[in-house]
């Protein structure tokens, strides 16, 4: 295992939040310009009817 020196470690830091600023920057300025609402009405009705929940099967 290899230790590094605390300058070495400073400079690793100094490079990952650089680098993750810069993709930030590049992102979507809007990201609900991306959100997909689904529309209810147009996948039909998965819940059962009440004539479905009041069966019983003895």
């Amino acid at each position: 295992m290899k230790t590094i020196s605390e300058e070495e470690l400073q400079a690793f830091i100094l490079k990952a939040r650089e680098k993750k600023n810069l993709s930030r920057a590049t992102t979507v300025p809007d990201p609900l310009s991306q959100l997909i609402v689904d529309d209810p009405t147009s996948k039909g009705s998965k819940r059962k009817t009440p004539e479905e929940t009041a069966r019983i099967s003895i």
